[in-house]
Order: C-alpha cells, then structure tokens, then sequence
C-alpha cells in the first residue's frame, strides 16, 4: 500500500459508498478544521481510469469540495492518500463500510443497504461485525430494513417515522405497507406497537404449530428475526388446514392409549375449568383438548367431569369467524366513515349521539362528568352545587328515566338495553334534546388542571370569561374552604373580609379562628357597619377568580 499526496482534481467520488446521507452541518464543521489544521488522516483510495477513486474518506473529499467551491482552496490542493493496488472489489466495501461504522453513525438505510451488498458479495458478517464494533443482531435489525418499499424509505428519511417504526413496517409486504402510509398521511400516528399490531393480529405464531413445519408452502413474517415466537404464519387459512389435521391425530392417538379413559374436545377462547376435577391417584381419568379460535393448543390430562355439569357433547363448539380480524377491522372503519359523513349533514343526530356517549350503559351506568361535579358528596353544598345537581337529577328523570344513586353521577341500568334510551332521546323535542345536551356538555366541563394553577390562556379561562361568571352570586365561603389554609392565611383572610373588625382574632387557635370564620358568614343579617358588610359581601380569594388580573393579585 504506497502512502503520497496527490492532487484533489484527481479525486473521484466512489459510486458505491455504504454512506448515501450526509450531515451538511457536520461537513462544514469538519471543512472548517480542514482548513485551519488540514487533512490529518489520509484518504484510502484506489486506481481507476483518470485518476484514484475513494475508498474511505468520503466525508473528508466532500467537505475539501466545499472549501474548493468556497474559494479557500484551489483543485490542486495536495491530499493525503494511501493507496490501495489490487485489492478486490468486495474488501474495498468491506472496508468502507467498517470505516464508516466505526466514524460518524451512518444512517440505518444506509448501513442496511451496505450490509446487503456484502452479503451479496459472499462477505462474512461476523468478520465484519467483529471489526465495526457491532452484533449480528444490530446488522440483523439493519438488514431487516432491507425490505422497506421506496416511499416507507422516503417516509423514513424524512423522519415522518421513527426507526423502531420503519422496522416494524418492514415486517409488512408492500400492500401492508402501502396501507399503513396512508394512513400515516391521513394523520394516523405509527408507533411501533401499532403496526405490530396491524400487521401480526390474525396471523398464528409458528411456536404453536401442532405439524411439520416443512408441510406449510406459504410465506411467513418475522419479527426481527427473533426466537420462533416472534416468527408468523402468513396464510392463515392454510394454518388452519394443517392445524385441523394434526388435532384430528392427536384425538385419534389418545383415543387409542390405553391410559386414557375418554377424549373430549372444547373449541373456544375459554376452557371451562369448573367442569372437571382431577382423577384420584390410581386413576387414568380422561383428556380435553382446548382449541382456541386463534389455532393455540392446550391439552389437560387426568380429569373427571363433576357431577350435575352438561356432558361433553351438549353444547356445540364455537366455529371460527368467517373473516379475520383485520377484515372486520376494515369494514367497520368503512361503514364508520359512511355514518360519519351523514351524522355532518344532520345536526339533530349529532346531538343525540353526544348525549348517548355521554351515559355509558353499563350495569352501574356512569355519566361523563367533569371531577367537581363527582367530588360533591358532602352534606353541606353551597346553593349553586345544589341548583346544579337539582337540575341534573330532574332532568335525567324526565328526559330518560334515569334515577340517580346516592354519588350523582351513577344509575342503574340493569335491564336496561340501549335501544330504549335511543329511542327516549329520539322522541324527545328539539328543545328538550337541547336542555339535555347542554346540561350534559356542562356537567363535563371544567378545569383540565385541577392540582395547581391553569395559564390564563387555557381554554377553562377563554369560555369562562366570555360567560361573564361573578364567582360571589353561587359561592360563599365555608367550613370546606377554611380548612384549606394555615392560621396566617386565615388572618390574612379575616382582615380582607372584615371578619377582624373590632376583634383580635390573632389569640385563637387555628380550629377556633375556623369557627369564627364560619359563623361570620353563616350569619345572614346585615351588619351594622356598612363598610365591613361591603368587604364581607366582595371577598373573594385568588384562585376563585376569572379574571385576568386575578393572577397577578
């Protein structure tokens, strides 16, 4: 290998470098030391026609171009070399891309598409993990990208997914993936899970194979080429097939064994236990075989059904559904978006359907509610909680029959099918559905920060101000309220409200300066002294406010 400096005219870039995305950031960082320190490590090149191709040292001809097209060098600036006589072809990619491993990271489709290449050139990769510093699962992982289609690579580069997303989609054929971008474009997040999910809901893991494996002729997705568990069978109706067939012999093979009394066969997600009992010691007793609907297997020996349980042949076993999940997935999202685009046309329905989702109907039914409306369980309620739930139970009452329970926000609905409060709702009048849907939409409203205090630009603050809300007309202070506060904040609370007036509230103890509190404004006759009445009428804490200014209060 000859070591000497040659012009960077005669330089040419090489057309198979592992690295085809570059950081124009850091190229100018690395110009920028080139310029002041110079080339501090030669360029790895080799002959070709015209002059040297490189071999390593992509980043440092790109970054002395730069500076060539800055003015700051000229085309025969010297450049060290080493060069490389007679070197195979697949040694000069595997050293590139060993060196490029080592230096600045490549990008994952890069090195993805570098590993395919010594792979296709008879490469061994733990050579080439072993001196690039990597695992064969990380070159593994790497090569998996490999099967990106073009536009889920651009997505990639682009960095409209992540990488753990990209790998996920790799394990998709290009119809999934073609799929899945759409929805991408469509605004639908692709996490990996996600797409795992999409990709792998229908299809059986190979781990639960009852027969030869070398039987099944399709396609099979692997889960980054993992343990057997992450591997899946493709073609779900030939799975079935294959899996019939071994359960069918294994049936057949216990029927035969004389240590089994009886064989029994229970198709279905759940095996129901509390059918059988285990055989004394001495007994054969019989065996059932679990077939989940998913094609899992799960055989139970040495059992005695109990008495006074249905026999093994009384009820029918649940067939498997004609479609896949995926297949029910589409049609449901399609006739979805159907029903979505009529509800946009019919504003009456739009209302309806709010106030059902609004009531879940289960056997305790629970009403969308904001947390304040769940906290008021207490006896003593100030006059706007006890007008708001007033009208919450009468309404419910007259409008759907609905009786709350003692917590306000949960009825019964036991017996009760949904149809029958749809219908309650359709033949309510528009004035009526609008009673109900503001109260319902009201009573889901609130604060979104409830441990400390919101920005005065949250949308809380934005509605409330607009709704003009004088917090003294349906609040007043109480026992509740008091108890909140150390005894200086109280102080400070009796001498803004006048309940200091004329006395020296500072000698009582904190529970007996509540009481005081407590009684000055439980006390609903006028006072005397008009100026105190007015601060006790105008008192109202900080965190009570509206207002703008109350943050700065």
């Amino acid at each position: 290998m000859t070591v000497k400096t040659i012009p960077l005219s005669e330089i040419v870039s090489n057309h198979n470098n592992p690295r085809t995305t570059f950081n124009e950031e850091s190229i100018e960082q690395l110009a920028q030391s080139i310029k002041q320190d110079g080339v501090l490590q030669n360029l790895i090149v080799k002959p070709v026609e015209g002059g040297y191709e490189v071999v390593v040292g992509g980043r440092r001809l790109r970054s002395l171009r730069l500076l060539l097209e800055q003015g700051e060098i000229n085309s025969n600036f010297s450049v060290p070399v080493r060069i490389q006589d007679n070197q195979p072809d697949n040694d000069n990619l595997r050293i590139a891309v060993v060196e490029n491993v080592q230096r600045e990271q490549m990008h994952p489709l890069d090195e993805a598409e570098a590993f395919l290449k010594l792979t296709l050139e008879g490469v061994d990769l733990k050579e080439v993990a072993a001196q690039s510093g990597v695992s064969i699962y990380f070159m593994k992982r790497r090569l998996l990208l490999g099967n990106l289609i073009d536009d889920s690579k651009t997505a990639y580069r682009e960095e409209k997914i992540t990488l753990s997303a990209a790998e996920a989609l790799a394990m998709g054929n290009a119809e999934d993936q073609k799929l899945l971008l759409e929805r991408l474009n469509d605004g639908y997040v692709l996490n990996p899970h996600k797409i795992r999910n999409m990709l792998l809901c229908d299809k059986p893991s190979v781990s639960i194979a009852l027969f030869d494996k070398e039987k099944y002729t399709g396609s099979i997705t692997a889960d980054l080429f993992e343990a057997e568990d992450n591997t899946y069978f493709d073609d779900v109706g030939q799975f079935n097939e294959l899996q019939d067939e071994a359960v069918e012999k294994l049936m057949q093979d216990l029927e035969n064994d004389p240590d089994v009394d009886w064989v029994g066969i229970e198709r279905d997600d759940h095996f129901e236990h509390w059918r059988y009992d285990e055989a004394e010691e001495g007994e054969n007793g019989g065996v059932m075989i679990h077939y989940r609907l998913d094609g899992n297997v799960e055989i139970y020996r040495g059992l005695v059904v109990r008495e006074n349980t249905k026999t093994l042949d009384d009820s029918k076993p649940k067939e498997r559904p004609e479609f896949t999940q995926k297949a029910y997935g589409y049609f449901a999202n399609q006739k979805t978006i159907l029903a979505q685009q009529a509800i946009t046309k019919n504003i009456r329905k739009a209302k309806e359907i709010d106030v059902l989702q609004r009531i879940n109907l289960f056997r305790d039914a629970n009403i969308k509610t904001h947390q304040a409306i769940k906290s008021l369980s207490g006896e003593q309620k100030d006059s706007a909680e006890c007008e708001l739930l007033t009208q919450i139970e009468q309404d419910l009452m007259e409008f759907l029959g609905i009786e709350l329970k003692d917590r306000w926000y949960v009825f019964d609905s036991w017996g009760v099918n949904r149809s029958a409060y749809y219908e309650a709702v359709k033949s309510l009048t528009d004035e009526q559905l609008d009673q109900l849907f503001v109260l319902l939409v009201a009573i889901s409203f609130g604060k979104e920060v409830t441990t400390r205090e919101e920005t005065r630009d949250s949308l809380f603050y934005l509605f409330a101000n607009d709704l003009d809300i004088t917090p003294r007309d349906g609040w007043t202070p109480n026992e509740e309220f008091f108890k909140l506060h150390k005894k200086d904040q109280l102080l400070a609370i009796a001498e803004a409200c006048g309940a200091s007036i004329g006395k020296q509230l500072y000698k009582l103890k904190r529970k007996d300066l509540i009481a005081e509190l407590v009684a000055y404004y439980a006390n609903s006759n006028p006072l005397q002294n008009e100026a105190q009445q007015a601060l006790k009428d105008s008192f109202c804490p900080r965190l009570m406010q509206f207002e703008a200014e109350a943050s700065e209060a």
